[in-house]
């Protein structure tokens, strides 16, 4: 392994606490966590658990993104379609 991917691994390491989530659970909880961003919520206020995970996490980061490219892009159609 390479020094920065030790790094890495050792921050990660040392940044875990008790209460932090997995994968999965932070995946049952993206889309409340979209859902609020797309309501204009703050959801890191809300669900700061899964705003850790995902600061740590490029897996759900990725997932993440994509649900909110998918949300972003509906509401553009929606906007697009309800003009004159």
């Amino acid at each position: 392994m390479s020094d920065s991917v030790l790094r890495t691994l050792l921050k990660s390491a040392l940044a875990a606490r008790e209460d932090e989530i997995g994968c999965e659970e932070c995946y049952d909880l993206l889309d409340q966590y979209v859902d609020l961003i797309a309501e204009g919520g703050n959801p890191d206020e809300l669900m700061p658990r899964v705003k850790q995970h995902l600061d740590y996490c490029s897996c759900c980061d990725g997932e993440f993104k994509a649900l909110m490219t998918i949300i972003n892009n509906a509401a553009a159609e929606n906007k697009a379609s309800s003009m004159p």
